[in-house]
């Protein structure tokens, strides 16, 4: 599993060639994953200009109608880092992986689709890896429509998206790892949206969402080892 706890692109400085005044490429910075920029074109670039040198191993995205996509990292104006090409992007949210890339200064994104093509949240940055979860868990739904019906049976509903709830367990956490995993959570605490990869190398068994801690992250003892408690929610 993996866990974006510090999103690059935040912090950085947006632009692209031919975003919608509607729609500006700084809406991917945003909390809400569905404010999304929007091209008045069918292609485009974004660049990203980091706030200072950083080392990049993950790409997050979500909420496209793209059909392709390309990352490129650069070091400066002339020495490309690394890129990355996705023919087949994922409509609600997608994670890629990769080597660490060292003092990466900004990058592009180019977006290929219909004229229109958008692109909710992104996410840039060095993820952290956690053991993959181990226990039993469903997986749950949180339901926000709201219904009502008559004493005739006549029903009528004001439908929400349900939304994915899951509740893990990381087991056999050393002690020092268990201790550096909780005081990442507290820097972000509940609430904050995160892109996670439960199964990073498995995205058919369990795809990457954007969500948030609806507890805090805990800790006990199980032998010689310990347990960490990962509760969360979707956002959007």
């Amino acid at each position: 599993m993996k866990i974006l706890f510090d999103n690059y692109v935040i912090d950085s400085t947006l632009s692209s060639l031919y975003a919608s005044l509607n729609y500006p490429a700084t809406n991917i910075q945003d909390n809400v994953l569905r404010k999304r920029y929007q091209s008045t074109r069918d292609t485009d670039t974004i660049t990203i200009t980091f706030a200072e040198i950083l080392d990049v191993s993950s790409f997050y995205y979500a909420y496209t109608n793209a059909t392709y996509l390309q990352l490129r990292l650069y070091r400066d104006y002339e020495t490309l880092l690394y890129t990355l090409t996705i023919t087949d992007p994922v409509e609600l949210c997608g994670a890629h992986h990769f080597s660490l890339v060292e003092d990466v200064e900004y990058a592009e994104i180019d977006i290929v689709g219909s004229e229109g093509v958008y692109l909710g949240g992104v996410g840039l940055g060095d993820s952290v890896s956690f053991p993959d979860p181990e226990n039993t868990w469903k997986d749950k739904l949180q339901d926000n429509s709201s219904s009502s019906e008559n004493v005739y049976g006549s029903t009528w509903s004001d439908y929400v998206e349900p939304l994915r709830v899951h509740n893990w367990i990381c087991r056999d956490v050393e002690l020092e790892d268990t201790q550096y995993y909780i005081n990442l959570y507290k820097l972000t605490g509940i609430g904050k949206p995160l892109f996670i990869d439960p199964f990073e190398n498995n995205h058919d068994f369990m795809t990457p969402l954007y969500a948030k801690f609806t507890n805090p992250m805990d800790k006990q003892k199980n032998g010689r080892r310990w347990e960490i408690n990962i509760d969360i929610k979707e956002c959007r």
